[in-house]
């Protein structure tokens, strides 16, 4: 796991492949122990966090590791998409749409934004849109 981090100051700076690693080494080492996961999560962060800084929390860690679940080809990932996409799109339960809109970003260069509203609208929430855009 070290490898892929070493010459990065934090995980806010690396890239998608860098946290899909890490996800795969997580989800190898911890698999379907629980109990044990807790644990090695909290010494993971803390021993990364002390050796390259921010961007390392548990919460992070779990991020990577449901990454890494949702997108176990590399070769699915999109160079043009930052973590940030990432992130969004990892909370897509469906196949489908999940595809559909790394697509639609990776081909109409949305931004992290752009993608959100494209989500909430989805959801039901063009209201929040509307009044976003009106200043309303």
């Amino acid at each position: 796991m070290y490898l892929f981090i070493t010459t990065f100051k934090g995980f806010s700076q690396c890239c998608p492949v860098t946290g899909w690693e890490i996800g795969k080494q997580i989800e190898e080492a911890v698999g379907d122990r629980a109990e044990y996961g807790k644990g090695l999560l909290q010494f993971i962060s803390q021993k990364l966090t002390i050796e390259f800084g921010k961007g390392f929390t548990v919460r992070n860690l779990q991020t990577m590791r449901q990454f890494y679940l949702v997108f176990q080809n590399t070769h699915t990932l999109c160079a043009e998409l930052s973590w940030s996409h990432y992130r969004l799109l990892i909370r897509i339960d469906n196949d489908e749409r999940r595809i559909f809109y790394l697509n639609e970003c990776k081909e109409a260069a949305w931004s992290v934004r752009r993608l959100e509203r494209q989500r909430e609208f989805e959801n039901g929430s063009p209201q929040k849109n509307r009044h976003r855009s009106t200043g309303f």
